[in-house]
């Protein structure tokens, strides 16, 4: 008898066999346990050896379902989608290669149907059912199943919109109509004619979209009474018109001049309130109303035996968003007469040289104890309204020119008129290269149909400078109380001037700090606006948002800068060569009228070179 056999009637000596018993799978004794006597015996080794050899049986026969599984998966197509010949030449493999048993264990790791299920149908469960593989004709036929099931739930239905509700559905340059279009899979046609809008596409989508378009039409509305100027005026109001288009885009907000009336229509106060602030800034700067533009030259001097020329001038990136569809022409000059004699337009009173300029830039100003005056001078070109007048134009007939509107167009300079400079290499406030934001606010007295104009502060300029690390830094505060513009055409026959005396307040560190804190900057990007600006005094109007990049040079006791300008609300990009008065050593801009004899001089060195 083999060692390894324990016969039948040894175990039944032994009291060990038992009708249900329990295999014991591990490294322990294995024992059987006689429940009369409650005692353990071992086996023998015998005994041990075969359940061994049949633990490893069983290893090998789990690593024999591993090269099984393993050997099934190699047969995957890289592709979904193949054709009915290769689909062919799959099953053919999966046929000749395993058995029923072998196909039923791969099914049963995967959890697929496999009972009483003949050899083509578990094949068919594994390629079709679990790796999804289809041949091309059933991938075609599945697609135009589905595009039939969609063209029969397709809908199309067309809703009533007024032009204002056409604005809001469109949004910014159309954002609002492409992003539900993109979002709900759904085509949005805007009628303009018939006042509606359709949204075709699948039924629910289209309730989705519907639903998403309704959110964009809660409207407030407001009506503003038009200013005297425009009523009276065909050509204004044509212009008002041309821009309201732009100024609508700006403001989020839909603005239409029906009659007497401007109708405001915006989805939320806030921006209903800009649109009108936005409105009055635009109205004040075309010179629509009875109120001096913002802009605008107190007086315009011009060069007493000079001649111009009215030359085809267009730069949509320089001019004001209102301005961009006028046709606009430059002034150019045709005698370059070097002699020092000008004479104040339309009035004919006779000044002399830049150097007796100062009485006539300083008299508007009312003087008083505790108030500082500055002095800029910005260099660039007169624009005049086409008048189709004939292209050589005498100092007389600059009159007529001159009652159309102006805009003063900033130029950069050519290189020699900087070179000669020495530029600010080091200083308190940034040093050569500086990069700042300003914020602009003017009193409301200053805008369209407003009449308290006995405020003592008419402007509020805040500076932010733009630190290394993106961070930001208050540069200064001014507060305005008067300012007095002069536009001197011609300046020694090469460049055209503008001449600003600001007059502006003295207020303590607490007081400055006091204005800063009411003045809320969340967020800024290169080149982009704020996305928040507000001042708690309740007269003063944000105006524009200008961010700068400066270079700036000293010359004798004047800071010249070559700024690049962008003007968020008025959407406009230029560069300026400004020169302002100051103290050499601390920059500060005050007492400038006592400096008024080195700053002409300035001015005339800078003018006399400015030639390309």
């Amino acid at each position: 008898m083999p060692p390894s056999i324990i016969p039948y009637r040894h175990l039944l000596r032994l009291g060990c066999l038992k009708r249900n018993y329990v295999r014991h799978l591990s490294t322990a004794p294995l024992c059987f346990k006689d429940t009369s006597a409650d005692k353990e015996e071992l086996l023998s080794d015998q005994r041990l050896q075969a359940m061994v050899a049949e633990l490893e049986k069983s290893a090998n026969l789990q690593q024999g379902n591993d090269i099984l599984l393993e050997s099934i998966e190699t047969l995957k197509p890289a592709q979904e989608v193949i054709s009915a010949q290769e689909l062919d030449k799959l099953v053919t493999v999966f046929e000749n290669s395993f058995s029923v048993r072998q196909l039923a264990e791969y099914s049963a790791v995967h959890h697929l149907p496999r009972n009483k299920r003949k050899k083509r149908q578990l094949i068919d469960g594994i390629v079709k059912k679990h790796w999804g593989i289809q041949t091309l004709e059933e991938f075609d036929a599945a697609r135009e199943k589905e595009a039939l099931e969609r063209r029969r739930d397709l809908v199309k239905e067309s809703f009533p919109a007024s032009f204002q509700q056409m604005f809001f559905i469109i949004g910014s340059n159309g954002d609002t109509i492409r992003n539900i279009e993109e979002n709900y899979q759904v085509l949005v046609t805007i009628d303009v004619d018939k006042k509606e809008y359709t949204v075709e596409g699948p039924s629910k989508a289209v309730a989705q979209a519907k639903k998403e378009i309704l959110a964009h039409l809660n409207i407030i509305q407001e009506e503003v009474d038009v200013p005297k100027g425009i009523k009276e005026s065909t050509q204004l109001k044509n212009e008002v018109n041309e821009s309201l288009v732009d100024v609508s885009k700006l403001a989020g907000s839909f603005i239409t001049l029906e009659g007497d009336k401007f109708s405001l229509a915006s989805t939320s106060t806030k921006n209903l309130m800009n649109a009108k602030r936005l409105l009055d800034l635009m109205l004040t700067e075309m010179g629509t109303t009875s109120k001096k533009a913002l802009d605008s030259a107190d007086h315009t001097i011009v060069h007493k035996y000079m001649e111009y020329t009215v030359l085809p001038m267009q730069d949509a990136s320089a001019m004001p968003l209102y301005d961009k569809k006028l046709d606009w022409n430059k002034l150019e000059y045709v005698n370059k007469d070097e002699q020092d004699d000008y004479v104040v337009l339309n009035s004919q009173e006779m000044i002399g040289g830049i150097d007796n300029m100062k009485d006539v830039l300083v008299k508007p100003l009312n003087m008083s104890v505790g108030d500082n005056v500055s002095l800029e001078a910005r260099f660039g070109k007169l624009l005049f309204h086409d008048v189709k007048l004939p292209s050589t134009s005498t100092t007389t007939d600059i009159r007529s020119l001159f009652q159309n509107r102006t805009v003063f167009l900033n130029s950069m300079p050519p290189r020699k008129v900087t070179t000669p400079y020495m530029p600010i290499i080091q200083s308190l406030d940034g040093g050569f290269h500086q990069r700042t934001i300003q914020l602009e606010y003017v009193n409301q007295s200053l805008l369209a149909d407003y009449h308290n104009e006995n405020s003592d502060l008419k402007r509020l300029l805040v500076e932010f400078l733009i630190q290394e690390d993106g961070n930001l830094s208050v540069k200064k505060v001014v507060a305005e109380k008067n300012r007095s513009v002069l536009d001197i055409v011609g300046l020694y026959g090469h460049i055209d001037v503008r001449l600003l005396a600001k007059q502006y307040l003295n207020y303590t560190e607490d007081h400055v700090q006091e204005l800063v804190e009411q003045c809320k900057l969340v967020s800024y990007g290169e080149m982009s606006a704020p996305k928040q600006q507000s001042i708690s005094n309740e007269n003063l109007v944000l105006s524009d948002i200008a961010f700068i990049n400066k270079k700036r040079y000293l010359f004798d006791d004047g800071l010249i800068s070559v700024n690049h300008i962008e003007q968020q609300e008025k959407k406009v990009k230029r560069t300026e060569m400004m020169v302002t008065s100051v103290e050499p050593q601390t920059l500060d801009t005050g007492n400038a009228i006592q400096r008024w004899s080195s700053f002409a001089n300035i001015l005339k060195s800078i003018a006399r070179k400015w030639e390309y």
